[in-house]
């Protein structure tokens, strides 16, 4: 009787809406929505400058991370960080492409947004129409692209914490390709377990939240989808493989740095973020997709579609907040987007007069793709040289550019005085003043190896937390030639106040003040025997 029920579910699936309109052409799909895809990469790379309004400490932390790489330093081992290698190691083959500068940033988010690309062509080939898979390639890659954090305004202008927007992109696909059955070729199931398994392992190397949540959608999909559920031998053996990495002992150290991360107070999941921020700052999208929810309850009820749908759909409400608690973002729950395409794919064909309903579902989406794309367009337009903002012309940050603000508004978190600050501390080894060496930034993060092309210490965090259970002194300065502590400016005050008070008596005994700007005094390591 299993035998039977099994061809016969192999059979529905096989002649599920068989219609034309299920098998829309691949190169049609490539090209509607990868011509988009180049016209916005094209915009973001041609400018002259890389234009920062916000969090240029998240740039330039990237920019370290792939300079570490680059030197041959090993994540979790000479340096620590708890979001994944792969952030760093598509800026550090950024470098290849297009040299040591900021645009190596841009450049190997291209990579990524031409990988999410092949992955969402590939799953929605099979499992929507002509519209929807356009939209969710647009969504997915333009998601990735933008030059704004998800949730901000469209105009908010910063590259920081890519490493959201490519798992926010990765589990939408992850989770569009186990919950929405394949309308045709189940020889081309394959495809299917090729892109799962790579998304999983990509998002284990991005941020390990999205792999959690990819390991639940998995196994979920396991009880509730059929397509997943009649190949469960196979996906059964992706999960465990996913998991066996994770838990491998060579993903120890990883694994660590995020025990440190949580232990530090990094995760922000707490009852106020999860409820009043997560679920009450993102009501009009909740509504949204609670009305979709509603509508897969009702297609259930009415024998038109399988539980599964809405048990899919609360997952992805679910997922998405507590996504976002995990997040440090302001807005924003994309995964729930799913819903409407899952939808999309479910609801009943009445005819060709009826488009109502199909075409309301691709609103949301549709807007989404455009507020993305505006957002894009917007960065070209204002990522111009001129007067009123403060560009770096040497080191390699140059072309980084930050707006300029009168005194009457900076503050400490200016990024007109951060920016100062950091081509103020890389002038002292200018030609003629200080040797090249390791320097050691009393501050979150530590970009002068980069910007001057030197060798970064070992030990101690890419982001240092002022809330992170301090390392010991030896790690965080026993290599470094040099040490640059903060005197009128810093991202973290407190954290550099506490850390230089920690670490005086060791600077005391081995280091000696060799100069001092505005902003910084610099320390250089004097000979043992002195």
């Amino acid at each position: 009787m299993a035998t039977v029920d099994m061809t016969e579910s192999v059979e529905r699936i096989e002649t599920a809406a068989s219609l034309p309109e299920h098998r829309p052409s691949l190169w049609l799909i490539v090209l509607l929505s990868g011509l988009p895809l180049l016209l916005a990469g094209w915009l973001l790379m041609s400018r002259d400058i890389m234009l920062m309004q916000y969090n240029l400490t998240d740039l330039l932390f990237n920019l370290s991370g792939a300079w570490q790489f680059h030197e041959g330093r090993v994540q979790h081992v000479d340096f620590h960080e708890a979001v994944g290698p792969l952030n760093f190691l598509l800026t550090q083959a950024g470098f290849h492409l297009v040299g040591f500068s900021p645009f190596a940033f841009l450049a190997g988010q291209m990579l990524a947004v031409a990988a999410l690309f092949v992955m969402a062509v590939a799953v929605t080939v099979r499992r929507l129409p002509l519209a929807p898979s356009i939209l969710f390639v647009l969504f997915v890659a333009l998601q990735a692209m933008m030059p704004t954090n998800v949730g901000n305004p469209p105009a908010a202008f910063t590259f920081a914490m890519a490493y959201n927007r490519y798992g926010w992109s990765a589990i939408a696909i992850l989770c569009l390709l186990l919950f929405a059955p394949p309308r045709w070729s189940r020889s081309r199931d394959v495809v299917d377990v090729l892109c799962g398994t790579l998304l999983l392992f990509a998002m284990f190397y991005v941020k390990i939240t999205y792999f959690m949540v990819g390991l639940g959608a998995l196994a979920l999909a396991m009880l509730i989808s059929e397509h997943v559920r009649i190949r469960w031998p196979i996906w059964a053996a992706v999960w465990l493989l996913a998991l066996g990495n994770a838990l491998a002992p060579y993903s120890q150290p990883y694994l660590t740095d995020l025990w440190w991360a949580i232990i530090s107070g990094l995760p922000a999941t707490g009852a106020r973020r999860l409820l009043l921020e997560g679920v009450l700052g993102n009501s009009w999208e909740l509504s949204v997709y609670g009305a979709g929810l509603i509508a897969c309850i009702w297609l259930w009820r009415r024998g038109l579609a399988p539980v599964g749908l809405p048990v899919a759909a609360l997952f992805l409400i679910g997922a998405g907040v507590m996504l976002f608690a995990q997040n440090t973002q302001a807005a924003g729950l994309p995964l729930g987007l799913v819903i409407l395409f899952l939808l999309y794919g479910a609801i009943p064909r009445y005819g060709t007069t009826q488009w109502a309903i199909p075409a309301i579902l691709l609103i949301t989406p549709a807007f989404t793709v455009a507020a993305a794309a505006g957002s894009i367009a917007a960065y070209a337009a204002m990522a111009v040289p001129s007067a009123k903002l403060l560009i770096a012309r040497d080191t390699n940050a140059r072309d980084i550019a930050v707006p300029m603000r009168s005194d009457s508004v900076n503050n400490l978190r200016s990024q007109t005085i951060y920016l100062s600050s950091l081509l103020d501390a890389a002038s002292l080894f200018a030609p003629g003043r200080h040797p090249p060496g390791k320097i050691r930034t009393i501050d979150r993060v530590n970009p002068l190896p980069f910007m001057l092309g030197f060798p970064p210490p070992h030990g101690g965090d890419l982001f240092w937390e002022k809330s992170a259970p301090p390392r010991p002194t030896d790690e965080m300065l026993g290599d470094a030639d040099y040490v640059l502590v903060p005197t009128l400016f810093s991202t973290a005050p407190e954290l550099s106040r506490a850390a230089h008070k920690r670490f005086a008596p060791y600077l005391a005994a081995h280091f000696a003040v060799r100069d001092k700007t505005d902003y910084w005094i610099l320390y250089a390591r004097v000979a043992s025997g002195r």
